[in-house]
């Protein structure tokens, strides 16, 4: 290539000229849009793994001036791969304070810290997520008040922002990791507030805390029409009862985008996972919710309620299975953990005829919140082939 260039006269490739920007190591800056690259992410850290990654590198800041959404845009890059951008705000002030430092238009580069990436089964699954360090002249972080401009829900929509969780108890953030998600929960009786729990917490316990009223109106409309959000922990200080919570508000058109997306996979995936033959080796034992005012008892028999292949395959994104008493009455049902339940189906296609036997059943004063109709029992299943 070198020697075409010279043979036609073609200039060579100019050098790019960066500049790296030394932070004070709190890598407070938050990197959006990287749930777009999660590919890129993956290929960068090694894949998904059960622990996940905590890991710094470094990123790059490109200028993208002829991104048709945002002139002012910085793409962020990793191993020359895109991973995401600053939000706008963040974006701005920084092409501003490069230009007065005499830095305008230059790529920087800067250390950069990827955390998340675990895969540890049943949907337990932590993306990837990004977080800069770069010195607190150049980006003002949402988080210390940097105006976010006059539509708050607007801005929400298209950036990450971020919240210290308000009386958050030190026994609940000691079983929280950074890098977990959270899950919000509004009140039907008072919509101004939004509870958060960490994941995987069942029953209305792990409670971490509220979020802040600055946010909490705009994340209660947000979720009152079925929109998705992301979350992530992004600081633990149990000492000090402190944690900071990572949010991004999806917009409608990338919430259908993503549910269309997500009905359409997990209808395949199941549809190919329920057609293989199955033979269970063992008896399993799982959980089950039941209705507070049931009438079962422990040591009882209950039956999987029959439903065709195409039933759950449309159903794949709420996979659950019913199971009734001796008169075929539902008295109780499984909703969670999707790659059990799929065993269960596989045994179940597999002409494999199945007895539902409840070991335990919990009390329901174990719960601390009233609004909940609903308590757990322990079931073993126990499988026979048909005749």
């Amino acid at each position: 290539m070198r020697f075409l260039s010279r043979l036609f006269g073609q200039p060579p490739k100019k050098t790019e000229i960066n500049i790296h920007l030394t932070g004070p190591s709190t890598f407070s800056t938050q990197v959006v849009g990287e749930s777009y690259y999660q590919e890129n992410l993956s290929k960068i850290c090694g894949g998904f793994t059960e622990e996940g990654v905590d890991r710094i590198t470094t990123a790059k800041l490109v200028h993208t001036d002829d991104n048709p959404h945002d002139t002012n845009a910085i793409r962020v890059e990793i191993s020359g791969m895109p991973v995401g951008h600053l939000n706008r705000t963040e974006a701005q002030n920084y092409r501003e304070r490069m230009k007065a430092n005499g830095h305008s238009g230059l790529t920087a580069t800067c250390n950069a810290k990827i955390t998340g990436g675990w895969d540890r089964g049943s949907n337990d699954i932590g993306y990837f997520g990004i977080t800069l360090d770069m010195p607190n002249d150049l980006v003002e972080s949402l988080s210390n008040g940097a105006p976010i401009t006059n539509n708050l829900e607007q801005t929400m929509e298209s950036d990450a922002f971020l919240f210290d969780v308000e009386k958050s108890p030190p026994e609940e953030l000691e079983r929280c990791r950074i890098g977990d998600y959270v899950n919000f929960w509004v009140p039907k009786d008072n919509t101004s507030k939004v509870f958060i729990f960490r994941r995987r917490a069942v029953g209305g316990t792990g409670k971490i805390g509220i979020v802040p009223n600055k946010y909490s109106n705009v994340i209660s409309a947000h979720l009152s029409k079925g929109l998705e959000c992301e979350t992530e922990i992004v600081e633990i200080d149990i000492d000090k009862s402190i944690c900071k919570i990572k949010c991004k508000l999806i917009s409608k058109e990338e919430t259908a985008a993503r549910q269309a997306s997500e009905v359409e996979a997990a209808a395949s995936r199941l549809k190919d996972e329920l057609q293989k033959r199955y033979k269970p080796k063992q008896s399993l034992l799982i959980r089950v919710q039941l209705p507070k005012n049931h009438q079962l008892k422990e040591g009882q028999k209950l039956y999987l309620e029959k439903q065709t292949l195409e039933y759950y395959i449309q159903n794949a994104t709420s996979l659950h299975i019913n199971l009734v008493d001796k008169d075929g009455i539902v008295v109780a049902q499984k909703n969670n953990e999707p790659r059990l339940i799929s065993s269960i189906l596989r045994a179940f296609f597999s002409q494999y005829a199945m007895t539902f036997q409840i070991s335990s059943i919990e009390k329901p004063d174990k719960y601390t919140l009233k609004y909940l109709d609903q308590i757990e029992a322990k079931v073993t299943v126990s499988f026979e082939k048909d005749a």
